[in-house]
């Protein structure tokens, strides 16, 4: 009913809400971040069809009422506002949202907090979910953003940060008639990675006697020997081993529900 409400009367009671949804956001109960996701979502869904002077109008208004909305998230409010996305831009045209689009992919990391990170990269990763094919230009552009962040020290900003590469990756098709998309390609993701874990490779060979080394080189093969030069250099590469393993299962599974359905 509030996306109807929007949709009739346009931007006409905007400086009626907007104080409400300021106060909504910057409340930390539970109700209240609910209430005002819902609304946002409401206005997102109803202004598909304003000129753009209103929408561009509208979107300067929102963008710092979500930032606040994410400082101020909590546990139990993540579902909402990833809902709130989801239903604001579902099946929708990036360039008609790229406002929502630009403030999701400006920085997520940069709150010193790990909580409000993965609140941002939750956020993020539900936004391009819904953006399918749509989103080959955004998924290079995050690629290169997580490159270095890959070994994060914080385990749930790590997860976050597989279940972004998931996405991305899981576009990366071969049609039958040979044509492939434009977004960033698995096998090269994977080609930059496995040199960073060939010190494991090195440090679990060292281990192993005579004959396991044999068994283990014959499958390994076509792995370098790269020395581990200090033991926070091999933490960073096992954590760098185990996004790179939890991004690898959930492609596989997103791979086989794409070609289900």
């Amino acid at each position: 009913m509030i996306k109807i409400f929007f949709k009739i009367f346009e931007d006409k009671f905007l400086p009626v809400f907007f104080p409400h949804i300021e106060r909504l956001v910057q409340d930390k109960l539970e109700s209240n971040q609910r209430c005002a996701a819902e609304i946002i979502s409401a206005l997102i869904r109803g202004s598909k069809h304003w000129e753009y002077e209103k929408v561009e109008k509208l979107w300067a208004m929102l963008i710092p009422i979500l930032d606040t909305a994410i400082v101020n998230m909590c546990t139990e409010t993540q579902t909402d506002w990833a809902l709130c996305i989801t239903m604001g831009i579902q099946s929708r045209d990036p360039n008609k949202c790229h406002w929502l689009l630009e403030f999701l992919l400006d920085d997520p990391l940069k709150d010193p907090t790990s909580f409000i990170a993965c609140s941002r990269l939750h956020l993020l990763s539900t936004a391009i979910s819904q953006q399918s094919w749509r989103n080959s230009e955004i998924g290079n552009r995050l690629i290169d953003y997580f490159r270095p962040h890959l070994s994060h020290p914080f385990q749930n900003i790590r997860e976050k940060i597989s279940s972004c590469l998931t996405i991305i990756l899981c576009k990366d098709l071969l049609f039958p008639d040979g044509n492939v998309t434009d977004g960033p390609k698995t096998q090269q993701f994977f080609e930059e990675v496995m040199p960073k874990l060939n010190i494991l490779y090195n440090n679990t060979l060292a281990k192993l006697n005579t004959s396991e080394q044999r068994e283990w080189n014959n499958t390994c093969d076509n792995l370098d020997i790269v020395n581990v030069e200090s033991e926070d250099e091999k933490e960073s590469v096992i954590r760098l081993f185990k996004i790179g393993k939890s991004t690898s299962m959930r492609y596989r599974v997103d791979q086989k529900l794409l070609y289900m359905f």
